[in-house]
């Protein structure tokens, strides 16, 4: 069985997924309500160390993650951690 079938989000990748904020403003309370949400479900994973070896390949390969936690990672994290792999 894939690990991400085992995932805590698995089923619910909706409540995973955070809009960006508009540029220039700073996220409003509903962004980070959301974002400390999905952090939450994160940290009950069983697979929690997979998928952050999934987000560390993402960010290995360029590919962005700006909407998205992942790993209990914020968006804003994942971001960071693709340009340190540039």
């Amino acid at each position: 069985m894939p690990w991400h079938d085992l995932a805590a989000c698995r089923g619910h990748i909706e409540v995973m997924v955070v809009p960006r904020s508009k540029p220039g403003r700073f996220p409003s309370r509903e962004h980070r309500r959301r974002i400390a949400h999905a952090v939450a479900i994160c940290h009950t994973c069983p697979v929690l160390t997979q998928c952050a070896a999934y987000a560390d390949d993402l960010a290995a390969a360029g590919t962005p993650v700006t909407e998205m936690v992942i790993a209990g990672r914020e968006p804003r994290s994942l971001d960071h951690l693709r340009r340190q792999h540039a």
